[in-house]
């Protein structure tokens, strides 16, 4: 088996916008640096996969991401969804078999979260949905080759529901308080902050 993860990640001056009203643009930058190397870490740690790909268009983003064992693919496209379809193509180039999508901004991630989404990607179809607590999806695993549609954005989650289903595939779903928690709102990072943890 040869199962890579994928993440995206945004420039660093970009990153967490919506946190403007709480952290300045150098605070945001250096909040996404270091859920960076947390979510690294925690893949190399696990054990789970035989490559970690990070795509941005960010250069500070690929020091990071090569600095914590990552490999770097420079993203050619406008958006999010065809930031991940460029890695999955380069990723099926490549003889992968198993690809697991990740956003890099999950603070409460853990590795019995990413044992647990592989080993149900290791099954039937191959494909895991874990929905994000406002409905977006905070992981996809999938088998290659693939062609389904990347839906990352509000709602997401049953767009890829749906169009899994329309390709006569069988998702699963991975659901837990640590894989749900994304860090996007003021309201989000009260909580963080708060230091009140939900648990598996």
């Amino acid at each position: 088996m040869n199962r890579w993860l994928l993440a995206p990640v945004k420039p660093f001056a970009e990153a967490k916008s919506r946190l403007a009203s709480v952290l300045t643009p150098a605070e945001r930058g250096l909040l996404m640096r270091s859920l960076l190397e947390r979510t690294l870490a925690l893949a190399l740690e696990s054990n789970l996969f035989a490559r970690l790909l990070v795509v941005s268009r960010d250069p500070f983003v690929w020091e990071v991401a090569r600095h914590g064992g990552a490999d770097t693919l420079p993203e050619q496209g406008e958006d999010l969804n065809s930031a991940l379809a460029q890695g999955r193509r380069f990723a099926t180039a490549a003889g992968v078999d198993q690809l697991l999508i990740l956003p890099a901004d999950l603070p409460w991630l853990t590795i019995s979260d990413l044992q647990a989404v592989c080993a149900l990607g290791g099954q039937g179809d191959g494909i895991v949905l874990g929905p994000a607590q406002d409905g977006g999806t905070n992981v996809l695993h999938l088998r290659l080759p693939s062609d389904l549609p990347f839906c990352f954005g509000e709602k997401s989650f049953q767009c890829h529901m749906d169009a899994a289903r329309a390709a006569g595939l069988a998702p699963a779903v991975y659901t837990s308080p640590t894989l749900q928690f994304d860090l996007d709102t003021p309201a989000d990072w009260a909580t963080l902050v708060s230091g009140v943890q939900h648990t598996v």
